[in-house]
């Protein structure tokens, strides 16, 4: 009789134990959850290696970038948001960018990309054109880079990715409408980026810290080349003059 209880106070125990132990890992999963998200082409089987993903969890500031691997997989984590924004890009321009929405709760999320379709384009008359010139952290010109320039708080509305690569001297010229935008570099599996405006007059700039091209399609032929600075880790990006380049360092 005492044999028989002692076992049944054992079982007792040892399911209590097991049930408190993946109770612990229940919570603990909860608390430090990871996504697998997949890049595919249009077939649904194969991954696309090399795709940049940016994931906006519901802040801008906590935004994240990610590169896909050869098997077109990026795993994120403790994303904490019930519906995050994630903009899918190729910036060799081979499949065209995309934007739509998942949840950091799902432990697997798949994502299809179309290949980019072969168009002629006619300019955007709302558009400004601009010669940026782009500079590392130490003010040396990034030659030959490819850049991503963005909205800075990208929405499924306002979406739009453009993949830009610099030439010999470190300009790149593009079109873009009155914004608040980000110009980003990617090195390896880091990204560096620098937030600028383009507004039609100065008073709508927000403030001192963020580079603010005051222009307009009809002006912008008279702009001269827009030097953007990448910042130091930690560290923000000194203004410079709407519409002007900075002057040349001297030797």
């Amino acid at each position: 009789m005492k044999c028989a209880m002692s076992k049944l106070i054992y079982r007792i125990v040892f399911v209590t134990i097991a049930i408190g132990l993946g109770c612990a890992g229940g919570v603990a999963d909860a608390q430090n959850p990871s996504t697998a998200i997949r890049v595919l082409d249009a077939s649904g089987v194969e991954g696309i290696g090399g795709v940049v993903l940016l994931v906006n969890p519901g802040d801008a500031r906590k935004s994240e970038a990610f590169v896909t691997n050869g098997r077109g997989e990026a795993i994120t984590h403790d994303l904490q948001c019930e519906i995050c924004i994630i903009s899918a890009f190729d910036p060799r321009g081979l499949f065209a960018g995309r934007t739509t929405e998942f949840s950091s709760s799902s432990s697997s999320f798949s994502l299809v990309m179309q290949l980019r379709p072969v168009v002629d384009t006619v300019g955007d008359p709302k558009a400004v054109s601009l010669e940026l010139v782009m500079s590392d952290s130490k003010g040396e010109l990034l030659a030959q880079q490819n850049v991503v320039i963005r909205p800075t708080v990208v929405t499924l509305e306002n979406n739009r990715l453009s993949v830009q690569r610099t030439d010999s001297g470190g300009h790149l010229k593009t079109q873009l409408r009155a914004g608040d935008y980000t110009i980003g570099v990617l090195t390896g599996d880091v990204t560096s980026d620098v937030r600028f405006e383009i507004t039609t007059e100065k008073e709508q700039c927000s403030g001192s810290t963020v580079t603010c091209i005051v222009a307009s399609p009809q002006s912008a032929r008279h702009l001269k080349p827009v030097r953007l600075q990448l910042p130091s880790t930690g560290q923000g990006v000194p203004p410079h003059e709407s519409g002007h380049a900075d002057p040349p360092k001297p030797q």
